[in-house]
């Protein structure tokens, strides 16, 4: 075990750990959320608590097609599987995850603008609530180490 006399400044969890935010607030340090999927995903996950709140139907009656911020329109049937079935217990866990998210300092996004360029846009415009978004890919496994580990 390596110890060290640096304190720790700052706790980095993925997409569905910000239960954590709790306790990095009581030790008083920032709070960041790596997002390892794409740009879209994450605009979705952060329009959703806004969504949830002006939609009444099953998103897949809805007539017209859901316009996430910086994204193509997406028809309710075409949204992910985890958010179809609104009374469903993967669906409140997921909306309060989002919900979460405000809470973060910021979040680190596994992606670039050449690829994701309207979502990373949408995603980077100020907004309260809203922490700012930090572009980190693209992150690749370019293969095993001899040790078994990514390189």
């Amino acid at each position: 075990m390596v110890s060290s006399s640096r304190p720790v400044v700052a706790l980095v969890v993925d997409l569905v750990a910000t239960e954590a935010f709790d306790v990095a607030a009581e030790l008083n340090i920032s709070s960041y959320i790596f997002f390892a999927s794409t740009a879209k995903t994450l605009s979705l996950l952060l329009y959703l608590p806004k969504l949830d709140e002006s939609v009444s139907c099953k998103y897949s009656d809805l007539a017209e097609p859901v316009q996430i911020p910086g994204c193509t329109a997406v028809h309710g049937k075409d949204l992910l599987d985890q958010v179809q079935d609104r009374k469903s217990g993967a669906y409140k866990l997921l909306l309060d995850f989002a919900k979460r998210y405000s809470l973060a300092e910021g979040i680190m996004v596994n992606s670039f603008r050449a690829l994701e360029g309207g979502a990373i846009n949408a995603l980077q415009e100020e907004e309260p609530d809203k922490p700012p978004i930090y572009l980190m890919g693209p992150l690749v496994q370019m293969g095993e180490a001899d040790d078994g580990s990514l390189s």
